[in-house]
């Protein structure tokens, strides 16, 4: 198992907002999340066993209690580490259902504005 942890660098993003969105400015706050997971593993030494099926799971802060669905976040915060972990840090080599779970987001509520990734190897099928 694989932990990254890093300070968010904006507040998560709901599908519901990114909508709203006018197209640069989501891809400005998404890539602000895709250049923290790139820093946070870059950081890692030895660098991790890459290439193999994992499941992954996210955790994202927020400063205050409210009702949120975790799900609203899939397709954007977790969509970027995820697509990050691929394509930049090449930690498997397609997001498809062959090589990634995506696990349910955590929804967390403490002022540390930590994000936390959870990767963990899975079988190969």
């Amino acid at each position: 198992m694989l932990t990254l942890e890093f300070s968010q660098p904006t507040r998560p993003l709901s599908v519901n907002e990114a909508n709203r969105l006018h197209w640069a400015a989501r891809k400005r706050r998404l890539d602000d999340w895709g250049m923290a997971v790139l820093a946070e593993w870059c950081a890692l030494r030895p660098l991790p066993e890459v290439g193999r099926p994992v499941s992954i799971q996210v955790t994202l802060t927020f400063p205050r209690a409210g009702r949120r669905d975790p799900h609203n976040y899939t397709g954007t915060n977790v969509k970027r580490i995820i697509d990050t972990l691929v394509r930049a840090c090449r930690l498997i080599p397609d997001d498809t259902a062959e090589w990634v779970t995506v696990l349910d987001p955590i929804i967390r509520v403490a002022p540390d504005n930590l994000c936390r990734v959870v990767i963990t190897p899975q079988e190969a099928t």
